[in-house]
This record gives structure tokens, C-alpha cells and sequence, in this order.
């Protein structure tokens, strides 16, 4: 089967390699979309942590953003059927321990890898790929191969808006125009955010930012990123902010940007230590500063969201093209971010 691998630093190929096998409770899918990710660049360029820290090494078989069709099912499968459209989790649990018995596979302390990126699970720019079944998500009838595919950044901006403990009513500032940063927005207002304020730049992502509810956007080459903030909240700082632009100059500057008491969010990967971050600013304004990422049990909640009309992920589609050209794509990715949100790779038509 086809796959695109990432054999080293700069070296990405579609590559002919065998189909895996199955253990019994294994489910084969027939992948139609998978997404390319930040993570999957850096990776392609080797200057990721977790390539210097050994947890993602060479070859790499990436993919992580997918949607897909059942194929075939183990004999023990009993929670999916073959012609399923599915999605699944990334964190890859042994589906053994009581933590997995009670559906708490996060806790899991035997997990088995991460889809396409750490302790590389095979990834999803594929042919076909496996899962366990209990890592699947079967898809309602009105949600799309193509929306399905944006759903695992959008688990990232919902768990970084779960992390801001909205109560209805506050100012939200979400830096970066990326795919996350952009699901964060409609996320927060679903939340109860009363004003939004978007800070990228880009102006074409910023016009897509308004699409997705944004009600300030900020072009952080044209003004002062923290004199607008101060100017649309009388001067207060957001009461929260999600970090998704993996910008280190704004988490530098993350105290002034917040109320005291205030959130901030980190919703990305920095590849940096962190040297001269005020914390008597963070300790005497009683703020707080958490990370986040995409987990299992969220999946679920932002399918739903996108079922009933409340997000919509059309807008952060901008490129599909077919596995074929997915390694040209890889290549423009890598060179340039401009105009570009998110790009799908089509393995197979419906």
C-alpha cells in the first residue's frame, strides 16, 4: 500500500510498504483524508524536541488528522462494522488495564504510542491504516469526510477553552490564526465568551477569524499586540488567553496580556526552554499558566458541535489534493504558511 513516510531530516517519500497486520481486536481502515500538522513539519525537518529527546525517530510514518471507512474488523471486534465512518483517538492505550476497562484511556500507564508523532503508532498518511477498536469514533451521516479530517486540532482548541474555565460573559484573546486558533474562536463564544479578540498575521486569516466569530482581529505586523489588547478591554488585559500561534514572545509577554487572576493557555509546541519569563508577575497576579493537547474523550464533544451547526470547520480548509502530489504538499507547507490553514491529503474517493 501507499504511505508517505519521513525517512530523515528533508527526506519525505510515497513509499510502497506492507499492510499491517491485525491482532483480534485491530480494525483496518480505508483512510480518505489526512491532514497535514504542524507536528508532521517538524518532524519532516528534524528540528523537533521530541527528535533530539529520541521520542520520535527515523522513519517516521506520519498522519494524525484523519477521517476514514471501515475496511475490515478482527475477529474479537465487536464496537465498529466494516462501511463505519470513523475517526479515532491519537494516544494509543493497551486496552487492558483497569484505567482502559473504565474508558479512562489517558491513564492508561502502558500506552502504546502516539498516532504518527511520539513513539510513532503508524500514521494515517496511508492507504489504510489500524487501529484498536476502542480508539474508534463512528461519524453521524451529516458530518463530512473533509470536516471529519479537521476534527483532532479542533480537540486542541476545545480542551484549551475547557482549560479557561468559562463562566459566560468574559473576553477571550486567542493569538494565532492557525487551524486551532481558529476553531478556539467559535469555541470560546460557544462557551459564553462575550468578546473574541484574534491576533495574527496574516490579513486573509484574519478575515477568517471574523468568519469564525472573532470580534476584534489584531494584525500583530501592523500594531502593537498589547496596546490593542489593553485598548479593546479598558485597559484590564483578556480574562483568559489561548496560546496557539507557538509564538515564545507572547508567553514572554503572557502576564500583561491577562487580568490578574487571568489564564493563559498553551495550545502548541514551542521546540524552546523558556529564559526570562516573569514569574513574580505570574506569582503577584495570581494568574495561572497550563498546556494542553488533544486527548481521548474529546473527540465525541466536538463532532457533536460540528453535527449540530454550532462550529464550522469549512473555513480551515483551504488545499485538498491527492496522495499523489502529498509530498509536493509537504514541501510547500514546509516553505510557506501564507494563505495556507489547513491541507488535506485524499487517499481515497467515496
Amino acid at each position: 500500500m501507499r504511505s508517505i513516510v519521513i525517512y530523515g531530516p528533508g527526506d519525505i517519500r510515497l513509499s510502497d510498504i506492507p499492510e499491517p497486520p491485525m491482532e483480534p481486536r485491530d480494525v483496518h481502515i480505508r483512510v480518505r483524508y489526512c491532514g497535514i500538522c504542524g507536528t508532521d513539519l517538524g518532524i519532516l525537518s528534524g528540528d523537533m524536541g521530541f527528535i533530539r529527546s529520541g521520542l520520535i525517530k527515523y522513519p517516521a510514518r506520519i498522519g494524525h488528522e484523519w477521517s476514514g471507512v471501515v475496511e475490515k474488523v478482527g475477529p474479537a471486534v465487536t464496537m465498529v462494522k466494516p462501511g463505519d465512518r470513523v475517526i479515532g483517538d491519537n494516544s494509543i492505550s493497551c486496552g487492558e488495564c483497569e484505567h482502559c476497562q473504565n474508558g479512562e484511556y489517558l491513564k492508561c500507564v502502558h500506552r502504546r504510542g502516539s498516532v504518527g508523532t511520539v513513539r510513532c503508532w503508524p500514521g494515517a498518511f496511508a492507504d489504510t491504516m489500524r487501529l484498536p477498536e476502542w480508539h474508534l469514533h463512528v461519524l453521524p451521516d451529516n458530518v463530512s469526510f473533509e470536516e471529519a479530517a479537521v476534527v483532532e486540532p479542533c480537540t486542541i482548541a476545545y480542551n484549551a477553552v475547557l482549560m479557561c474555565r468559562l463562566k459566560g460573559g468574559e473576553t477571550v484573546l486567542v493569538l494565532g490564526t492557525g487551524a486551532i486558533g481558529l476553531a478556539a474562536i467559535t469555541i470560546a463564544k460557544v462557551f459564553g465568551a462575550k468578546k473574541v479578540i484574534a491576533v495574527g498575521r496574516q490579513d486573509a486569516k484574519l478575515e477568517i477569524a471574523k468568519q469564525m466569530g472573532a470580534d476584534v482581529v489584531v494584525n500583530a505586523k501592523k500594531e502593537n499586540v498589547l496596546e490593542a489588547v489593553l485598548r479593546e478591554t479598558d485597559g484590564r488585559g483578556a480574562d483568559c488567553a489561548l496560546e496557539c500561534s507557538g509564538a515564545i514572545e507572547y508567553v514572554n509577554g503572557a502576564s500583561d496580556l491577562i487580568v490578574g487572576k487571568g489564564i493563559f493557555t498553551l495550545a502548541g509546541f514551542y521546540e524552546t526552554t523558556l529564559d526570562g519569563f516573569p514569574l513574580d508577575d505570574f506569582v503577584l497576579k495570581a494568574q495561572t499558566l497550563c498546556g494542553t493537547i488533544g486527548h481521548p474523550g474529546v473527540l465525541d464533544a466536538v463532532v457533536k458541535l460540528i453535527s449540530e451547526g454550532k462550529l464550522n470547520v469549512k473555513p480551515l480548509i483551504t488545499e485538498i489534493v491527492p496522495a499523489e502530489n502529498g509530498v509536493e504538499a509537504f514541501y510547500a507547507s514546509a516553505k510557506s504558511s501564507v494563505g495556507r490553514i489547513k491541507t488535506l491529503v485524499e487517499f481515497h474517493k467515496e
